[in-house]
This record gives C-alpha cells, structure tokens and sequence, in this order.
C-alpha cells in the first residue's frame, strides 16, 4: 500500500507540472523531451545501484519458454516495456487533439477510465477476484470522474472519439503491461522494465522533434522548461516502479481504482486552496463520492 500512495503523489507532481507549464505558455513539447531524458537517466541509474544494467546480456540465454528467471524476465522487460515506451508518447499525441475538439474534461474522463479494462482482463485472463465492495467502489470511481468531467451537464458531446478511443485503449494496454510484468517477472528487475519504458519514449520523442525541426516546428529549450522537464522526470523514472511494486502486494481491482480515485481526490483539494479554483457543487459531490469509492476498494 505505501507504493501506491507514493504514487498517487508521483501522479500529482507531474499533473501540477503540467498545469503549471500551460498557465506560463512554456513549450510542452520541449518540456516532454526533458522530461524523458531525465527518467530514463535516473532509472538507470537505479539498475546500475541495483546490478541489474546487465541483465541485457541474459537474453542470449532466453529458451522461449516462460518461467521465473533472468532470461524470460529481460525478455518480457524488452517486449512490454518497448510497447509501453511507444503508447507513453502517442497517449500524448492522441490527447492533444482529444482536448482541442472534445475538452479537457472529457478526455480527461475517458483517459483515467481505462482502468476498467485493466481489472477486467486481471478478473478474466489472471483469475483475480473482485469482491461486491470493490465493484461498488469501481463504479464509484467512474461516476466521480464523471462528475469532475461535466457528464450529463451537456459537455458529453464528441466531436472526434477517435482519439478519446485511443486514449482508453492504450492507457489500458500500458497499465495491463505493468500488471504482466507484476505476475510473471521477478521483482528486483522492476527498475529495469522503468528504463525500458522512458529509453524507448525517449528515443520516440526525439525522433518526432527532429522531425518537426526539420519542418522549422520547433522552439529553442527555455532554461524554465528544462526545469519542469526534470521536476516532472524525476518523478515519473518511480512511477512504474512504484506501480508495480503495488501491484506485487495489491490486486488491480484495489490498485488502479485507488490510483485513479486519490489522485482525482487529491488533486480537486489542492486544485482550490493552491490554485484557487472554484469549487462548484460537481466538484464538492466528486469529492465525497470519491472518498467512499476509496473506502470500498480498500475494504478487506
């Protein structure tokens, strides 16, 4: 449970980053790329701590058949830790136009649903339980979220789904790639399935910069940006493993609702006595409807 607490808070540093980022006009695009570049250091760094930055080598040794060792865990590392790389990206791409043409609301609704899709394949394909109280607790969730988003107030009108329908699918792809990792790999190579993930985000993200460099796209990097970048890097190298480590210990139908829930929770209070933002009564009845989803979830 202390991992997931941690990072619900992980969660938070980066979102009030961002936020913080569009409030000044800094380029986002700039601040992503450092952004990578500074979790794909720090993780591996963590391997390095750790001895695992040679597991790589293990590959060679990879029969084709999965069982609990070195090997197939690095293969796995690679594979899904590849996959996840390339959705971090494209999850960012996808939103952009998500918020331009149905609103930050509801894409923001859609994006952290996607945690329905997770429990569902960890019930159906991994045999995990899911009690009556933490279906209540699901659906709490969800109804919280759309509260926050403005469902039924006449903001549910979709322009364009389809990146609203990517968003939900790869964030679940990402999130079942943890949970696999979670099961079938052994755990002190978590920090390496970290490095996997932001050295293939990183290598993605600076390709499309280059790209747009050469089509004259792009902004020189504000000392301000390399700032929010690290501030948000840092962090985000845990984020995985501290997810996967919670998922070690914490089933998903208890994991991914309390990430969704505490972090949608926290930010609503800090949002109005840090930012001062107004609390209308959705927000004051997403608050209380969170705190129970909470409770259910957690119910042993």
């Amino acid at each position: 449970m202390v991992f997931l607490i941690i990072a619900v808070f992980i969660n938070l540093c980066i979102t009030f980053t961002v936020k913080t980022a569009n409030e000044k006009n800094w380029n986002v695009d700039n601040i992503t790329l450092v952004n990578y570049a500074a979790a794909a250091v720090v993780s591996f760094l963590g391997c390095v701590a750790g001895g695992t930055a040679g597991a790589y080598a293990s590959l060679a040794d990879f029969s084709g058949e999965f069982v609990r060792d070195v090997p197939s865990t690095m293969f796995i590392v690679v594979a899904l830790g590849t996959v996840s790389g390339v959705l971090y990206l494209m999850n960012l791409l996808c939103l952009a136009p998500s918020i331009r043409d149905n609103g930050a609301a509801v894409s923001t609704l859609f994006w952290r649903s996607s945690f329905v899709i997770t429990i569902a394949v960890s019930v159906a394909v991994l045999g995990e339980s899911l009690s009556l109280s933490k279906a209540a607790g699901v659906a709490l969730a969800l109804f919280a979220l759309a509260l926050v988003s403005g469902a039924g107030g006449g903001a549910m009108k979709l322009k364009n789904p389809g990146p609203l329908a990517a968003l939900v699918i790869m964030s679940a792809v990402v999130e079942i790639n943890s949970k696999l990792f979670s099961a079938f790999c052994l755990p002190e190579y978590n920090i390496n399935m970290s490095f996997q993930i932001f050295a293939v985000a990183l290598t993605a993200c600076a390709v499309r910069m280059l790209i747009k460099r050469k089509k004259g796209e792009t902004a020189p990097v504000s000392r301000q940006e390399i700032i929010a970048g690290v501030i948000m890097g840092v962090p985000n190298a845990f984020i995985n493993f501290t997810l996967v480590s919670a998922l070690m210990t914490v089933p998903a139908g208890v994991t991914f609702p309390t990430l969704a829930a505490g972090n949608l929770l926290l930010t609503l209070i800090i949002s109005r006595f840090a930012f001062k933002e107004q609390m209308d009564k959705r927000r004051v009845a997403a608050i209380f409807v969170t705190t129970a989803s909470l409770v259910l979830v957690n119910m042993s």
